[in-house]
């Protein structure tokens, strides 16, 4: 498997939070290509579980329909705290 550090604007160590889940933080953990593929993927550890992981394309990292970039700094986050993001819309609005 070959390996990155930073792919497309995304770099191991970003946080993401999947639309309608905004309590849940996943961080890159590693951008790579599998062996005889040519879609990039990324491995991602959910902050407040380390050791559950998530495997997904790079593209569907991007869509701003089911991810979205955590831009809050680390240490303001409030883990008690699961109001949701102002951009955070509904997966299908009205």
């Amino acid at each position: 498997m070959g390996s990155a550090l930073q792919n497309d604007g995304v770099a191991v160590g970003d946080r993401f939070y999947k639309v309608g889940h905004w309590e849940v933080i996943w961080v890159v953990n590693r951008i790579f290509v599998p062996n005889g593929e040519e879609i990039t993927h990324v491995v991602m550890e959910r902050e407040d579980a380390p050791g559950d992981f998530s495997v997904i394309s790079l593209a569907v990292l991007q869509s701003k329909e089911d991810y979205r970039l955590d831009r809050r700094e680390k240490k303001s986050v409030n883990i008690e705290d699961s109001r949701r993001r102002r951009d955070d819309q509904p997966r299908n609005p009205k």
